[in-house]
């Protein structure tokens, strides 16, 4: 008797706390858990007897291929499928309407919670706790009633598709279906059994969610050992070292690449052309490009010379590629001395020809006089060549 007044204080407890929502819900959980049980035993007694009858009644007619067999078989199908549907689409409404009746309280809570702020502050956290444990103890109730509620349904909507499709498929002799454990059941004797069961289901749940909350308390009434690593720091002497800061380096400026023309001859090229030599560094960046103007022509053509000798810019692409290689050129010196109509006549690689051939239209010649008159030079050959210097 004990345990069972203790039981009983219990769900008193938790319902006189939760306030009205929680009444609500342990009463739509009891209804719900009514329905299940009842649908459970209409299943086992009084469905397996109905079908039982409805075979019979088809296995004794003599005409089982007539069109009255037929309408006959498919009234009790359907008679058959009807009771066993009942009360199931409202078993799935209960279980989703839990968890609305929780968010309902969670809201009722909250505005217990404000009153109670608006009248006495918020300065007491204990003036709004029973606010907000009705505020959570109901969203839990939702919660416990809807999963409780969601599975069984589920299961029985399964087993009643299952069994109506067997139905409407095909007829079974009644041998193959096995008799109920007890006799049929009328309505009334199903509501009241299932009433008691869903009574004590309602309880054990109930009593199950205030034993959670109980938990929690625990950590307010039991003892633990709570162990504490203490920790010495010893002082030490600490000595502040300065360093002094040595002042930026500034940055040198960027050299200008040196630049030389120095005549030199390249004996094995063919006599009448005026070799150019190009250079830049391979581990440089910066081109060191040198320039060999030569005065390498006849004694026939000594009367015209060479003033100003640009340097050709040697190519990024080829420097980056590591190529090497020359550019043989050929022009006219003009009356005043510069020149025009520059050719390739030959070259190791195209990509070398811009560079000679922009470089050659700026040189700068003495031009040929002859009978105290300038005259043009035509068919002068220039040899340029450009190579990359080690290091």
């Amino acid at each position: 008797m004990g345990g069972l007044r203790t039981f009983i204080e219990v769900i008193q407890d938790f319902l006189y706390r939760g306030g009205n929502v929680i009444a609500v819900i342990a009463f739509v959980i009891f209804v719900m858990w009514t329905l299940i049980l009842e649908r459970v035993i209409y299943i086992t007694t009084e469905h397996r007897a109905r079908v039982r009858a409805g075979l019979a009644e088809i296995e004794e007619r003599p005409d089982k291929d007539s069109w009255h067999t037929v309408a006959i078989r498919e009234g009790i199908v359907s008679r058959i499928a009807q009771r066993l549907r009942t009360n199931i689409p409202m078993i799935k409404t209960l279980a989703a309407v839990c968890p609305l009746l929780g968010l309902l309280g969670t809201v009722t809570g909250m505005i217990v919670i404000f009153d109670v702020m608006a009248a006495f502050g918020s300065s007491s956290p204990r003036s709004v706790a029973s606010g907000v444990a009705q505020a959570t103890m109901t969203t839990m109730a939702g919660m416990v009633g809807a999963l409780s509620g969601v599975f069984p349904a589920a299961l029985l909507a399964r087993r009643t598709n299952a069994a109506v499709a067997n139905l409407e498929q095909d007829i079974v002799p009644a041998a193959a279906h096995p008799a109920p454990f007890i006799g049929t059941t009328t309505l009334p004797v199903r509501l009241l059994i299932s009433m008691a069961l869903s009574w004590v289901i309602t309880a054990v749940l109930v009593f199950g969610m205030q034993s959670l909350i109980a938990t929690g308390k625990k950590a307010l009434t039991e003892d633990y050992t709570v162990y504490m690593a203490e920790f010495v720091r010893i002082a030490r002497e600490e000595t502040l070292e300065t360093k002094e800061l040595k002042p930026e380096r500034p940055d040198v400026p960027d050299e200008t690449p040196d630049t030389t023309v120095s005549p030199e001859l390249e004996s094995a090229d063919s006599l009448g052309v005026e070799p150019v030599v190009v250079s830049a560094g391979a581990a440089s960046p910066d081109m060191s490009l040198s320039v060999a103007g030569l005065t390498g022509f006849e004694m026939a053509d000594a009367d015209y010379m060479p003033l100003v000798k640009v340097l050709p810019i040697y190519p990024r692409r080829a420097q980056a590629l590591g190529l090497e290689g020359w550019v043989l050129v050929r022009f006219t010196v003009t009356t005043t001395g510069a020149v025009k109509d520059v050719v390739v006549v030959e070259s190791t690689d195209k990509i070398f020809e811009k560079a000679a051939v922009q470089a050659a239209l700026k040189f700068k010649y003495k031009p040929r006089v002859i009978d105290g008159e300038p005259v043009e030079v035509t068919g002068v050959l220039h040899y340029i060549k450009f190579g990359i210097e080690d290091g």
